[in-house]
């Protein structure tokens, strides 16, 4: 049976740590555990990112409901393998660096070397390399080459809706069955080659579209997954503001509020090397710098990055427009 997951920002800490100590695997659980006592010992700082996100392309072929793709007013494009080499070589031997997503504002299997890509991460020592898709493009020929060339340790199935016409209504310009037959195919191709990775972890935001099919998405599932698998039920955000909101009345926040929690873990570089402090900001407002010009560890601490962690621990996030209407700073 797959194990479920699932994020609501009104969580509570125990229960969200306990509930994924029994998720994550006992190697990374104790990677976890180190980095989170350095940052106590060493006054909440890092040398180097926890996690890296590397957004591949920011070309999609759908228009979700919930996404700020279609807003978007950035310049689209592909990273180069080049610029991804450069990238990752400064990844070797950090500690601290405990996954690499090759992923962003985009649908990361329109890049044609997305397969090299993963490979080169993981040869290169990266301890964990995951993406996310709507698997729309996944055919027989690319979920082999995903399951036996390529560097991927998990593979996250985006699939908003339980039935046909819901999952429609939100993933726009996709097909329920036909995305259905993708992640069958890629699961039996999986099982005919005997591989426990890559591991599929099945997403369904939870929103006022969807709230009514959880359950019968969670039944769908159960049938079709190994143990090692995961069902990944998400409460949907408005990525600060930027899109409609969809959230249910349960999903507004009920806790205190207190320094966003990715400022100190996370690092997102675009396409073209461009880098944000946030995962929700899709059009790099908060732009820190640029890879192509300055080294990952220095951009990490300059002072750019520092103002915004500064007015964050001040309690004036208030400030920042994108960060003020925000609910993912719990993630």
């Amino acid at each position: 049976m797959p194990k479920i997951n699932y994020y609501s920002i009104n969580e509570p800490v125990f229960s969200k740590y306990s509930r994924r100590f029994f998720i994550i695997p006992l190697k990374d659980s104790l990677h976890r555990a180190a980095n989170r006592m350095f940052k106590v010992l060493s006054g909440n700082k890092l040398p180097f990112p926890q996690n890296i996100h590397l957004e591949l392309t920011n070309n999609c072929n759908l228009r979700c409901l919930m996404c700020p793709v279609s807003q978007s007013t950035r310049k689209t494009g592909f990273m180069d393998f080049k610029l991804f080499e450069k990238i990752v070589k400064q990844c070797r031997n950090r500690f601290s660096l405990e996954k690499m997503a090759l992923m962003g504002f985009g649908e990361p299997f329109l890049h044609p070397e997305i397969i090299a890509m993963s490979k080169y991460a993981k040869e290169q020592g990266v301890r964990h390399v995951f993406t996310s898709t709507n698997a729309t493009l996944l055919n027989a020929k690319l979920s082999e080459d995903i399951i036996l060339r390529s560097g991927f340790d998990l593979i996250s199935f985006s699939i908003d809706g339980a039935r046909k016409e819901t999952y429609e209504s939100i993933r726009r310009n996709a097909s329920f069955e036909k995305v259905l037959a993708n992640i069958e195919t890629f699961l039996e191709i999986r099982s005919k080659y005997k591989r426990s990775k890559p591991i599929a972890n099945i997403q369904i935001l939870v929103m006022e579209e969807t709230q009514d099919e959880i359950a019968e998405f969670v039944e769908f599932w159960k049938k079709k997954l190994k143990s090692r698998d995961i069902i990944f039920i998400r409460d949907v955000d408005t990525f600060g503001g930027q899109v409609s909101d969809h959230r249910i009345s349960r999903q507004l926040p009920k806790i205190k509020r207190f320094p966003c929690v990715q400022l100190w873990r996370d690092f997102l570089i675009s396409w073209d090397g461009s880098v944000t402090v946030c995962c929700k900001d899709a059009h790099y407002r908060l732009c820190v710098g640029n890879v192509r010009e300055d080294p990952i560890a220095g951009i990490w601490k300059n002072n750019k990055w520092e103002e915004i962690r500064q007015t964050h621990r001040s309690g004036n996030w208030d400030r920042i427009p994108l960060c003020r209407n925000c609910s993912e700073w719990n993630q």
